[in-house]
């Protein structure tokens, strides 16, 4: 449903955003319960067998410009419907 093209540039957006000084979690998922878009998501890091929840999501563009650039790129291609999740492995 996604091109690659968008997925690469969340997966990007997401790695640049934890950096080197931030641990990098396994995997960032989105949960979609209504909002803005994929932007709106309610979004969960996960840590081999821990989560936590990122308060706000990555709703604010100002603070989080790209991975919001390619959240709203993922929702014009195909809006998200009610309950449906996306998840992005960051490990290598």
């Amino acid at each position: 449903m996604y091109t690659e093209r968008r997925w690469t540039a969340l997966r990007r957006a997401l790695i640049q955003h934890y950096g080197p000084t931030t641990p990098m979690p396994d995997a960032v998922v989105f949960d979609y319960w209504g909002g803005p878009g994929w932007r709106g998501a309610e979004v969960t890091e996960m840590y081999g067998g821990r989560t936590e929840e990122v308060t706000g999501g990555f709703l604010d563009r100002d603070r989080f410009a790209d991975i919001a650039a390619a959240l709203d790129s993922l929702t014009t291609w195909s809006e998200p419907s009610y309950g449906e999740h996306i998840r992005v492995v960051l490990a290598s």
